[in-house]
């Protein structure tokens, strides 16, 4: 009812604020692909958002050594919840839940409220803005794109798509 929802102002506003669960759903989403499901997500951006700003503390010259750190630390974590559903036979919903405990019980004994902070510059990436467009949620259009033509248009892609659908089948089609 407001006269302010339906303007150009509010749009690039809620585009902005998006950007961070569009990203987390992106992830998500090849995850369900496949068959799975990840109930840790959350509790991993707590983590490593809190490792990110705590181990910067400021400083811009950390900033791409601990990037690079949290994306391995994200990928490590991901892969042990993949390599325990699949070799122990556990639900991926059971799983990630206690992954999330696991993730949550660090991100405490780590802080107890946000740590640190980061370089202005770094910051750029979440509330900045070419032409008054917010750049994180271009990235995040870009990202969607570029999954989605993965997905639709490589051999990989339609593996993803065969094995949510059905692994027994999609074991048999590659055989």
């Amino acid at each position: 009812l407001s006269d302010r929802f339906a303007t150009l102002s509010n749009f690039l506003n809620v585009f902005k604020q998006a950007a961070g669960l569009g990203f987390a759903s992106l992830g998500q989403t090849l995850v369900i692909l496949t068959g799975g499901i990840d109930l840790s997500v959350g509790a991993m951006i707590s983590l490593t958002s809190n490792l990110t700003s705590g181990w910067i503390d400021g400083n811009p010259d950390l900033v791409i050594p601990v990037v690079l750190g949290i994306l391995a630390l994200g990928a490590a974590i991901g892969s042990i919840n993949g390599l325990l559903s699949y070799y122990l036979r556990i639900h991926p919903l059971i799983v990630t839940l206690g992954m999330a405990a696991v993730l949550q019980g660090t991100t405490l004994l780590y802080s107890l409220s946000p740590a640190g902070s980061v370089p202005v510059e770094f910051e750029i990436f979440a509330y900045g803005d070419v032409f008054g467009v917010p750049i994180a949620g271009l990235v995040m259009l870009a990202m969607f794109a570029i999954v989605g033509v993965f997905l639709n248009r490589t051999r990989t892609g339609t593996a993803i798509y065969a094995v949510g659908g059905d692994p027994r089948a999609a074991h048999l089609r590659a055989a």
